[in-house]
């Protein structure tokens, strides 16, 4: 479900995955909310959920860190500071809601600077702080999760480029 009023943004989600032998499921309700305010934006997300059904056998284990019944919190902004370029920030919140609670929080801050309408320069630092027991990791776009020392925290540093492709759709011969 999707709701625009000038110059706010809300959305309502549920989603639920069925694991394979239709044994148990993930599933999750998200609610999120932007504003515009002209010189700056907010935005908030708010989840809840549980992973029970569509992990491994080995990942849907009740040590699991992805065993879970969770609640997640996102606020973040972002700043134009010059015509080209954008800062965006946002903190998280991940709340474990089982015995173990594997809690998390983490900070994000990224800089991206518009080379053209297509291309961008980006850069951030992420740093996440695991609470009690919980070993989660920064990820990177690899896929490849590896969990830390329970309680350790993580961080991550990317830089990059982004071009988008435009494709345009050849019209269809006339007559």
């Amino acid at each position: 479900m999707f709701y625009r009023s000038g110059k706010t943004l809300a959305g309502l989600s549920y989603t639920r995955v069925d694991n394979a032998n239709d044994l148990a499921h993930d599933a999750g309700t998200t609610f999120g909310v932007r504003h515009d305010f002209g010189a700056f934006r907010v935005a908030g997300i708010a989840q809840s959920g549980a992973w029970h059904g569509t992990r491994t056998s080995a990942a849907a284990s009740p040590t699991s860190i992805f065993s879970r019944s969770y609640r997640s919190y996102l606020v973040g902004g972002s700043v134009p500071v010059a015509t080209t370029t954008t800062v965006n920030v946002s903190w998280k919140r991940y709340d474990d809601r089982t015995a173990g609670n594997f809690d998390a929080s983490q900070l994000s801050i990224n800089v991206v600077h518009a080379l053209s309408r297509q291309t961008d320069l980006y850069a951030g630092h992420s740093r996440l702080k695991n609470l009690r027991a919980s070993s989660y990791s920064v990820s990177d776009a690899s896929t490849a999760y590896t969990g830390v020392a329970p309680g350790a925290s993580t961080s991550l540093l990317a830089a990059g480029i982004q071009h988008t492709f435009w494709c345009r759709m050849a019209r269809p011969p006339r007559g």
